[in-house]
């Protein structure tokens, strides 16, 4: 059973945004689902959910409780985690074709471009400002700094994860951490 609610500090109030599933000992729970973001002016939410192996998008506006839902195109296998870029551009970190690359999701008209296309693994991301440049901080397993598609080798690779950050319109991410023995997940 999931539930999404809004704490109120000032009156010490739950707002239930989002409930969903039941209690079921059999099946086992799926903890990589919802997911939320939050708008960068603070003033709406979005989650994502999984119903019936189908991925959907809503956005939660505060001020009124509309909410608006989407299904994510089904190339999406995954998502593991998202962040606004602006109102209705997101960015995902998600599995297509078997592996876990970055994406740019447009709301408006459910398209998505790849960012990279290769076989690290990119999770945990956040759109922010780095050295006064707007772009995605997310932690990879990766050994090169260039996201250009890579053949794909038998043995993939299972290093450790370090934070990168990619400013946009770069095809090269900065390595921010390199530490070969401690592997940074969550570095928002």
């Amino acid at each position: 059973k999931y539930r999404i609610a809004i704490h109120d500090l000032k009156t010490k109030k739950n707002e239930i945004v989002f409930k969903y599933g039941y209690k079921n000992q059999f099946q086992e729970t799926d903890l990589n689902y919802p997911i939320v973001a939050w708008h960068p002016n603070g003033e709406e939410l979005s989650y994502i959910y999984e119903h019936r192996d189908v991925i959907k998008l809503v956005k939660y506006k505060l001020s009124n409780g509309e909410k608006l839902e989407q299904i994510v195109p089904t190339d999406f296998q995954r998502i593991y985690s998202f962040d606004y870029v602006d109102d209705y551009n997101y960015v995902f970190s998600a599995t297509t074709k078997g592996f876990s690359d970055l994406h740019i999701y447009k709301s408006k008209n459910r398209n998505h471009n790849s960012i990279s296309d290769d076989f690290f693994d990119e999770r945990d991301i956040k759109y922010t400002t780095f050295n006064n440049q707007k772009g995605i901080l997310f932690s990879s397993n990766r050994t090169v700094d260039s996201l250009k598609a890579l053949k794909y080798d038998t043995i993939l690779p299972l290093g450790q994860f370090d934070v990168f950050f990619l400013a946009d319109g770069s095809s090269k991410a900065i390595n921010i951490t390199k530490t070969p023995h401690i592997s940074e997940r969550e570095p928002t």
